[in-house]
C-alpha cells in the first residue's frame, strides 16, 4: 500500500501570506506618514521659530523681565483706604448736591406757578417738604402747601397740610396765623421766646468782654 502524501491546503497558505503582506503594507504606510511629519517639522523650525513661553506672574512668583513684586506695606494699604474713603465721600457729596438741586427746582417751580395753578404749586411745596425735610425752605414749603390748597379750594388738603405743619414745626414763623388754641399757642410761643432769650444771652456774653479779658476770666475760673 502506498503511503498517503500530505498536501498543503491551498485555502490556508495564501490567506496567511495575504495577511502578512497586508500588515507589512500598513506598517510601511504609517512609517512613511510619520517620516513626512518629522521632515515637515524640521523644515518649519527654522522659518518659524517658537516664541518662548512666558509663565504668568501668579505661577512664576515674579514679574516679567525678572524680579519679584513689591511686598504689601502698611503705607500702601493706608493709601488704598484713603482713596476708597475719598471716593465714598465724593459720591455722597454728589448725591447730596443732586438732592439739593431737586429741592431747589421744586421750590422755584412752585413759586412760579402759585399764582396761576395753586393746586399744582401746593403739590410741589408738599413734595419738597416730604422728600427734603432738611432743606432750608422745608418749613415754609409745608406752610405754603396749605395756603395754596386753600386757594385751590381743596379744604381737606389744606387742613392736612396745616396739621402736618404744626407737627413738624411746632415753633414756627406762622404760629399766630395757624394756631387756633390759645393755650397751645402760648406754650409754643413760650418755647420760642425761651430760645430767643438763650441766644440773646450768648450774644451778650460774647460781646461783653474783650478776648483778652475773656481769657483772663477763663484762667481765673480754672484756677
Amino acid at each position: 500500500m502506498r503511503a498517503p502524501v500530505h498536501r498543503p491546503d491551498p485555502r490556508k497558505g495564501p490567506r496567511r501570506d495575504r495577511l502578512r503582506i497586508g500588515r507589512l503594507g500598513w506598517t510601511s504606510a504609517l512609517g512613511s506618514i510619520a517620516l513626512g511629519l518629522v521632515v515637515s517639522a524640521c523644515k518649519s523650525e527654522g522659518a518659524n521659530a517658537r516664541v518662548p513661553l512666558e509663565v504668568p506672574n501668579a505661577v512664576s512668583g515674579g514679574t516679567r523681565g525678572g524680579g519679584r513684586p513689591d511686598s504689601p506695606s502698611l503705607e500702601r494699604m493706608n493709601e488704598g483706604v484713603a482713596l476708597a474713603e475719598a471716593d465714598k465721600n465724593a459720591k455722597a457729596a454728589a448725591a447730596k448736591n443732586e438732592e439739593a438741586a431737586k429741592a431747589e427746582a421744586l421750590w422755584a417751580g412752585a413759586n412760579a406757578t402759585a399764582a396761576r395753578k395753586p393746586g399744582s404749586a401746593a403739590d410741589d411745596y408738599k413734595k419738597l417738604a416730604d422728600d427734603h425735610p432738611d432743606h432750608i425752605h422745608a418749613d415754609e414749603a409745608r406752610y405754603l402747601s396749605a395756603v395754596n390748597y386753600m386757594a385751590d379750594g381743596d379744604w381737606n388738603g389744606a387742613v392736612a397740610a396745616l396739621t402736618q405743619y404744626m407737627l413738624d414745626f411746632p415753633v414756627n414763623l406762622h404760629l399766630r396765623e395757624v394756631e387756633t388754641n390759645p393755650t397751645v399757642y402760648e406754650l409754643s410761643a413760650g418755647g420760642f421766646l425761651a430760645e430767643i432769650d438763650r441766644m440773646n444771652l450768648e450774644v451778650r456774653e460774647y460781646l461783653s468782654l474783650h478776648p483778652i479779658r475773656f481769657q483772663q476770666e477763663q484762667e481765673r475760673i480754672a484756677a
